[in-house]
């Protein structure tokens, strides 16, 4: 009971805010902790910790989207008055998009069948750095309030694997005095080794998070905030695009029902000024057998934006977890044409370092 009001008030909390679209998301969230909010950098059980997804989404029909978001974070090996300790992680994305984009949108491809049905490449690579501060509340360290930075240095291209022809003066200015009628003069044609728009920017998400542990389970709660400060990401040379505040709440629990059962719900809100998303699941893990190691995990989430119901399965060894996840559009783009569905594989192992025992020499008198 205790667990489910505290679920009912972190619904309601983030229910409250004007929430909106996100920019990378994932179903396998709580597999990426760090990628939401870097106060949970270092903020677990063990020595390192190894993780990331893999997502594919709409292949086969605007082209599709891959993401990949590999992490790594631990806890630095010495701590401030035995119970308060700082948590660093580094983390990348790699996010690939290949679609057509019409004469509306920022960048405009001009449709042509003779340049390939005009399909274009929009990559994004991210390097990011966190730091985080754990506080103790109490001497057991089961109360737990953390607050972390992260930096974000981005870069971002735009590439025609088919040639595409794209008009310079719409990059620059975003006009053009006509899209569908082009000739070679006043054009510009590249493959993929020259990107036809290029830009880096930059930066920060600064996040806050509250950990309570039992001897039955952990509950966490968090809020963070990324695109603070100005980042132009505009693809056009002479204009501007900074993307509004993004807030980002995240709510997991992890705990025991008995020896045989345990659950693991979450809850993700993400919100702009531009709208919202929302995206929960709860899974059931069992054991076939008491004594094993080996844990099965299933369940069902809700995705909205798109409205996906969501499928997940997996599978927890000691402490290696892995997921599958399928993400089912029934509204929006739902009704394009090919393979809607998204796909998604998480993984994440901590390690745990042994101490290896070292006990002083005992000497045996031998007149005794």
């Amino acid at each position: 009971m205790k667990f489910l009001n505290k679920l009912f008030l972190s619904v309601l909390f983030f229910g409250t805010m004007n929430l909106s679209a996100q920019d990378i998301h994932f179903t396998n969230f709580t597999l990426s902790p760090v990628t939401f909010n870097p106060a949970l950098s270092g903020a677990f059980e063990g020595t390192l910790r190894v993780g990331g997804n893999f997502r594919g989404q709409w292949l086969g029909s605007l082209g599709g989207y891959q993401t990949y978001d590999p992490t790594v974070d631990a806890p630095i090996p010495f701590m401030i008055k035995n119970r308060h300790w700082i948590g660093a992680g580094i983390s990348m994305v790699n996010d690939k998009q290949k679609a057509r984009i019409s004469s509306d949108q920022m960048i405009t491809l001009f449709p042509n069948d003779e340049i390939g049905n005009g399909l274009l490449n929009l990559n994004t690579n991210q390097f990011k750095m966190s730091l985080a501060f754990h506080l103790s509340l109490d001497k057991k360290i089961t109360k737990i309030l953390s607050f972390g930075g992260q930096y974000i240095a981005s870069t971002r291209k735009l590439q025609s694997p088919s040639g595409a022809v794209v008009d310079p003066e719409f990059l620059a200015t975003g006009s053009s005095k006509d899209f569908n009628s082009l000739t070679s003069s006043g054009t510009s044609s590249t493959g993929v080794d020259k990107p036809l728009a290029q830009n880096s920017p930059s930066d920060w998400i600064f996040g806050v998070n509250f950990i309570s542990r039992s001897k039955s389970g952990e509950f966490s709660i968090g809020l963070s905030s990324a695109h603070v400060f100005k980042n132009n990401t505009s693809l056009r040379t002479q204009t501007d695009y900074d993307q509004p505040m993004r807030l980002t709440g995240l709510v997991s629990y992890k705990g025991m029902m008995n020896k045989k059962y345990k659950i693991q719900p979450a809850l993700l809100v993400q919100s702009t000024s531009e709208g919202f998303e929302v995206s929960t699941h709860a899974l059931l893990g069992f054991k076939i057998k008491p004594e094993s190691e080996y844990w099965l995990n299933g369940g069902l989430g809700l995705r909205t934006g798109t409205l996906s119901p969501q499928v997940l399965m997996g599978v927890d060894f000691k402490t290696i977890t892995a997921r599958l996840a399928f993400d089912i559009p029934i509204n929006g783009v739902a009704n394009a044409p090919g393979f809607q569905n998204a796909f998604e594989l998480g993984v994440q192992y901590v390690w745990v370092r042994s101490k290896i025992p070292n006990p002083d020499p005992i000497i045996y008198c031998p007149r005794l």
